[in-house]
């Protein structure tokens, strides 16, 4: 029987990481929600949307959280138990990681201008 969830494989900017657990892959690049008119239904509007991946990291005393402020213009590539990968290219850190010392965990948010599933 294949794995079809669990484990995955995570570098950014040249680092693997350590995911603790929580971990998205929003790959779209439009988004799409309804326009409603007293009528009814009308249709949808369609927005333009960066692509993200949102990850909770272990931290240990060799991570350096400065490198993801320093993260600009990097390649994040996911590699998922079912065999599914992901690449985030021109990727950037959106905002300032949420630190919790108390789980020994960072949760990080890159957001990139494709991100592509091969």
């Amino acid at each position: 029987m294949a794995a079809v969830a669990g484990k995955l494989d995570f570098i950014a900017g040249g680092v693997r990481w350590t995911v603790a657990g929580s971990f998205t892959i929003r790959p779209f690049q439009t988004s799409k929600e309804p326009v409603v008119g007293v009528n009814g239904p009308a249709g949808y509007k369609e927005m333009g949307v960066a692509p993200s991946i949102e990850a909770e990291l272990i931290t240990t005393a060799d991570t350096r959280l400065k490198l993801f402020e320093a993260m600009s213009g990097v390649t994040a590539s996911v590699k998922l138990a079912n065999g599914l990968q992901y690449i985030l290219t021109e990727a950037f850190v959106e905002g300032e990681p949420d630190i919790n010392p108390i789980d020994g965990t960072v949760t990080v948010l890159l957001k990139g201008t494709s991100c592509d599933e091969i």
